[in-house]
């Protein structure tokens, strides 16, 4: 585990071990040394920076869950030591705490578990602290390596689970995962495409098919000729009778003849039902 700490500029100059008072720069710091140790020093150790700007330095290796005492001194260009320093403590955290990956529902309530964390010290209580997020926030603290969320909780969506461990009120490193509550949401959403993607084609061929039916029956009214034909059928049979007479000599149809429209025609075919026509074509007598 590393853990940094931050060193004060020294109050007190280099004291001096040499008789060379001439050679020795006392006010010149060339960088720092930082000593530590556990709290029952059994084992120092000494850290040096590389400049006289550095004022921080990582320790590492340390143990979990453990106090340390540290403290520094300055070293001058001519590697001449001062004093050290006033001893500080530093407590070490918790390691971090893994989640499992497939938590536990059953609908209504969300399981979350992780794997406990640890301490490098015999007899320690270690707390969690967690939060959910997603929609919501629910967060709280535990000494279990589990969880119960229920309330608030919707079905099929993701939220996102944070915990870490906390030792003498030392937070340690947090783990996150997201993942979506819920029982076969998988199986729900490829079976929510899948419905959209069938109402679709489904909607498709409905419409392809109208359009093909309505097509198919302005084409048969046209060809069976009925009476009861659309304004721009009309239009379009007038169209037809002007061509036709104007091509009577040459038409294929013979023995046909137009007949002399009135000023409010209507239309119908030779041999046709209606009664009572203005104008037909063939041998049909106009009133």
């Amino acid at each position: 585990m590393d853990q940094e700490v931050y060193l004060d500029q020294p109050t007190q100059y280099v004291q001096p071990v040499s008789s060379d008072y001439d050679s020795i720069q006392c006010n010149s710091i060339l960088r720092y040394q930082v000593q530590y140790s556990d709290i029952n020093g059994h084992t120092q150790y000494v850290v040096n920076t590389t400049n006289s700007s550095q004022l921080e330095v990582e320790l590492s290796a340390l143990s979990s869950c453990t106090a340390y005492v540290v403290n520094a001194r300055v070293v001058n260009n001519m590697d001449i030591a001062g004093s050290w320093g006033q001893e500080i403590t530093v407590q070490t955290a918790p390691s971090e705490p893994s989640i499992e990956s497939n938590p536990f529902s059953n609908g209504t309530h969300w399981l979350m578990k992780w794997k406990a964390s640890w301490c490098d010290i015999p007899d320690y209580q270690v707390t969690y602290h967690y939060a959910l997020s997603g929609g919501l926030f629910q967060q709280g603290t535990t000494i279990q390596t589990e969880v119960v969320f229920g309330e608030g909780i919707e079905s099929c969506k993701d939220y996102t689970f944070t915990v870490l461990a906390s030792y003498l009120n030392v937070n340690g490193t947090s783990d996150t995962k997201t993942t979506m509550f819920g029982i076969d949401c998988d199986q729900k959403k490829q079976g929510y495409v899948i419905g959209v993607v069938i109402s679709s084609i489904i909607a498709t061929v409905a419409i392809t098919l109208m359009i093909f039916i309505r097509f198919r029956r302005i084409h048969s009214e046209k060809d069976v000729g009925k009476s009861s034909t659309t304004q721009q059928d009309i239009s379009t049979i007038d169209t037809d009778y002007q061509s036709l007479s104007k091509k009577y000599k040459e038409s294929e149809y013979e023995g046909i003849k137009p007949a002399v429209a009135t000023s409010q025609p209507r239309h119908v075919y030779a041999n046709s039902q209606q009664s009572v026509p203005e104008h037909v074509y063939g041998n049909t007598i106009t009133n």
